[in-house]
């Protein structure tokens, strides 16, 4: 079982660390989040250890997670959310809107088929840099993450 959670570490690791030219210019990257949070560098070349690669990913998902947390229920602020949200139920619904929305690969594949049609519709010469990609990226990433 270890070994399958190693791998698995490893292949979220690789997916969503992007190659060391493009880091800085793409903010939806491990390694941008891991040079913006002042964790020690990581190179694909020499591979993190276990735990470092886990606590790189597992403390984006809870930032992912706790951010959803606050798109979904509409409140301002963790503190505020404590306060007045203090049925199980509420939790559990606000979880439940963030996988549905938030950690939804099919989602995903809806905007890039829109953003491939609206690029067809256009000269040959567009390039495909239109819809969110950074948004398309962080909903990959907490589906993977979540798996984890």
């Amino acid at each position: 079982m270890f070994h399958g959670k190693v791998a698995d570490a490893l292949g979220t690791l690789l997916t969503h660390f992007r190659q060391p030219d493009t880091i800085s210019q793409n903010a939806w990257t491990l390694g941008f989040h891991n040079g913006h949070i002042d964790r020690l560098p990581i190179t694909l070349t020499s591979l993190p250890t276990y735990r470092t690669s886990c606590d790189l990913i597992f403390v984006l998902l809870y930032a992912h997670v706790l951010h959803c947390l606050l798109l979904v229920s509409k409140y301002t602020s963790l503190e505020e959310y404590a306060l007045k949200v203090n049925k199980w139920e509420t939790l559990v619904e606000h979880a439940t809107k963030i996988l549905e929305v938030y950690a939804n690969v099919g989602l995903v594949d809806k905007l890039q088929n829109e953003r491939e049609e609206s690029l067809e519709d256009k000269d040959e010469g567009a390039k495909l840099t239109e819809g969110d990609a950074v948004f398309e990226n962080a909903v990959l990433f907490m589906q993977d993450a979540l798996v984890s």
